[in-house]
């Protein structure tokens, strides 16, 4: 329950670069349309339903703990909020509760409604409401290595390889595994990053 609590601001960030909310005019829980035709084609707009529900989550219980008695406001990311802002609200919101867990846990009624907003699993692809334990289990913050879906720059074959860092901030790492090419996400002016970017499965209009 701590890691999902304290992985959950680096989870937003992650969810919020994919997703490229800046760019997004239209929202609603089928698809994002970009204002601008040669922008890519709309993405599944449960990346930034997840992200929001992710942030809720954090900010009602941080809520919780800081004012017990009051009622809970309602809440949620603003439009076209940049990753890392999101990340650095949550991450005062998860300090928050995890300095609160021992006065939770005291509370039967109340640990259990954290555990379900934190670990329920609903079995659907598009939930009402995306726990942390959904979110974690669709996308990972932890990125594996993966073949990247562009050829590498010196040898022309399809053999470059992504390492994404293990910790916020850290730079990804590009490396062929023919010709031993190899730069970083932020070389070139982040061409790499663009170059060897992960593609978002469209939604169908």
């Amino acid at each position: 329950m701590r890691r999902l609590i304290d992985d959950a601001p680096d989870l937003i960030a992650h969810l919020r670069s994919v997703a490229d909310p800046t760019k997004a005019r239209v929202y609603d829980r089928v698809l994002v349309q970009s204002s601008q035709p040669e922008l890519p084609a709309p993405v599944d707009a449960s990346i930034l339903d997840a992200s929001n529900d992710i942030a809720v989550t954090l900010r009602i219980w941080e809520a919780r703990v800081l004012h017990p008695e009051a009622e809970t406001r309602a809440y949620h990311l603003r439009a076209g909020i940049e990753g890392d802002v999101a990340a650095d609200s949550a991450r005062w919101d998860a300090d928050v509760v995890l300095a609160g867990l021992d006065l939770i846990a005291n509370d039967k009624r109340q640990v259990l409604a954290l555990g379900d907003a934190l670990l329920a699993r609903s079995g659907s692809s598009s939930p009402d409401f995306w726990s942390l334990a959904d979110v974690a289990a669709r996308w990972a913050i932890d990125d594996k290595p993966r073949w990247a879906e562009a050829p590498c720059p010196e040898c022309d074959l399809m053999t470059v390889r992504v390492q994404p860092s293990h910790r916020r901030g850290g730079r990804t790492r590009y490396v062929c595994n023919e010709c031993g090419w190899e730069a970083n996400d932020l070389d070139d002016g982040g061409l790499w990053a663009i170059a060897f970017a992960e593609s978002v499965p469209a939604v169908p209009a």
